[in-house]
């Protein structure tokens, strides 16, 4: 891992969110991100960066531009394989009782 990220509960909610689509076998754009992990853009966006840059998260540009979709430019993201470690890490925390040895934040709204 290049760096390291605090998993906050926003941190986790994101990670959870990935993994949920990384199992699905997809990448997902910010807004599909934020909706999924119930946070907004201007938390989402940051945070990202900062997975990308802890090399917990890739991301790619779309590859037609956004004059052929009438839209602007999509940045794709998934789980790295450290990244999937990390997010079902922080499920199984988010499933121990508050106290027993701490909590990420994540919930288990997504019913992973």
């Amino acid at each position: 891992m290049a760096g390291e990220v605090r998993v906050t509960p926003a941190t986790g909610e994101v990670l959870v969110a990935l993994l949920a689509d990384h199992r699905l076998g997809r990448e997902v754009f910010l807004a599909q991100v934020c909706r999924a992990a119930g946070v907004v853009e201007r938390t989402a966006a940051p945070l990202m960066t900062r997975l990308e840059g802890a090399g917990l998260v890739a991301a790619r540009m779309e590859g037609e531009g956004p004059w052929t979709a009438g839209r602007p430019w999509r940045r794709y993201y998934q789980l790295t394989p450290a990244g999937v470690e990390v997010a079902v890490l922080v499920v199984a925390v988010d499933q121990l009782p508050v106290g027993s040895i701490g909590r990420f934040g994540a919930s288990t709204r997504h019913g992973l």
